[in-house]
């Protein structure tokens, strides 16, 4: 697979706990290389260099086939320095832990160990030139090495750069620019030689959790929906972390409030729903918006999760008004005009007070438990099976769910010439 091609691999998302994110080595020195992803691994490298020397100081050596040279060789070459951009794209955003520049030391002016030392610098470009370096900003570490002579061989030198790479992902930088520099530029014995195309860059990253599932209990949609008097249980699902030490932190706002009115962290499972039971106190009648993000064990958080909404309603509604033409009102015994046993009747289930947001009715007779919903004002053919006293009982139930107390409505109903049903 080619580099261009598995560059179409990427994937998206956080990183696995401790990821090594290595950026390797070029395929070929003639272009830069994009970020390749493969199995948790991102592979980059130079994407440009440049060469200065003091004894040519207006040359361009801007993407040199030839080694990288850092020092004073003395003679003809008399001192260089050398500046790789290397590409940092892969962990834009990422929270690295560690980043090792390696590079291969091939040719050394005696195999004693001298200093080299590594800097961020300024961009360099094909201008690049003795006269026109980059800035020398911040140096980021100094290795002891001589490597790439009989009695000494060619290998890598490692330099710790997590400064810069940290900086570069947390700024979501592209690339960075390192500079190389001899320690002291006087020692003609200090120089060194470096083999560009092998430098790789790797860096490690911390996962980051994820974030999903969000749902609350009693159930409700993200985009809004009412509970009534009870607990509020609001919960998620924190992954992409196998380590222990998961929180899930929840955040509560109320409406038009800027300030999360309630916070909360609870202790999480990867890949298990972390739940909240918000005390009913904290959360009067009202309209809320809520949303959580995971924290891994050192700190490192998610961004936070879309925002969903509900509202509360701790109000109960009134009780229903019940009515009948045919068979009046009978708590104060048998009406002088009632309706007659097995004769249907209508009876009327009207919200009750000033309630405005009553959904339904839910109403049931002492001859047939089963509870009916009906619509607030519906009329409802009864036919009571028994001459006698009869009750029938409702109570509202608002969009919240929330039961009124129950409404109990007394009637009577006369005999007939017919003989009453044997009750069951």
């Amino acid at each position: 697979m080619s580099v261009r091609n598995a560059a179409s691999l990427v994937m998206a998302g956080a990183l696995a706990a401790s990821a090594v994110v290595a950026l390797a080595p070029v395929a070929a020195a003639s272009e830069p290389t994009a970020s390749v992803t493969n199995a948790g691994e991102t592979f980059g490298g130079a994407q440009a260099w440049a060469q200065v020397s003091k004894k040519h100081p207006t040359r361009t050596a801007w993407k040199t086939s030839d080694a990288l040279r850092t020092g004073n060789e003395g003679g003809s070459e008399g001192l260089s320095r050398s500046f790789i951009r290397l590409d940092t794209s892969a962990v834009k955003g990422a929270p690295v832990t560690q980043a090792t520049l390696r590079i291969r030391n091939t040719g050394a002016g005696s195999c004693t160990a001298t200093p080299v030392e590594l800097w961020s610098v300024g961009p360099i470009s094909a201008n690049t030139t003795w006269n026109k370096q980059p800035t020398k900003s911040v140096k980021l570490a100094t290795v002891k090495a001589a490597k790439g002579r009989p009695g000494c061989a060619a290998g890598n030198i490692e330099f710790d750069a997590t400064a810069l790479v940290k900086e570069a992902a947390a700024k979501n930088q592209a690339d960075v620019t390192i500079g190389l520099y001899a320690a002291d530029e006087a020692d003609t014995t200090a120089w060194k030689r470096f083999d560009v195309k092998s430098a790789v860059l790797e860096t490690k990253t911390e996962a980051v959790p994820t974030v999903s599932g969000l749902g609350t209990s009693p159930a409700t949609a993200c985009t809004g929906g009412f509970i009534g008097n009870t607990t509020v249980n609001l919960f998620a699902t924190v992954g992409g972390v196998e380590a222990g030490g998961l929180t899930a932190q929840f955040q509560v706002f109320r409406q038009g409030q800027g300030a999360p009115a309630l916070t909360q962290s609870i202790a999480a499972i990867t890949g298990r729903a972390a739940t909240w039971a918000v005390p009913d106190a904290d959360l009067p009648t009202g309209d809320y918006t809520w949303n959580v993000r995971g924290v891994n064990a050192t700190g490192q958080a998610s961004a936070w999760s879309a925002t969903c909404a509900f509202s509360v309603d701790r109000t109960r509604p009134s009780m229903p008004v019940i009515s009948s033409v045919e068979y009046p009102d009978a708590t104060n015994g048998a009406p002088a005009q009632t309706g007659t046993a097995r004769t249907p009747g209508t009876f009327t289930f009207a919200a009750g007070g000033a309630d405005g947001d009553v959904a339904e009715i839910v109403y049931w007779t002492d001859w047939d438990s089963r509870p009916v919903s009906v619509t607030p004002g519906s009329g409802v053919t009864l036919v009571p099976p028994t001459a006698g006293p009869h009750s029938v009982r409702a109570q509202s139930k608002d969009k919240a769910g929330n039961l009124s107390d129950t409404a109990t409505y007394h009637l009577f109903a006369n005999g007939s010439s017919a003989p009453d049903a044997r009750p069951i």
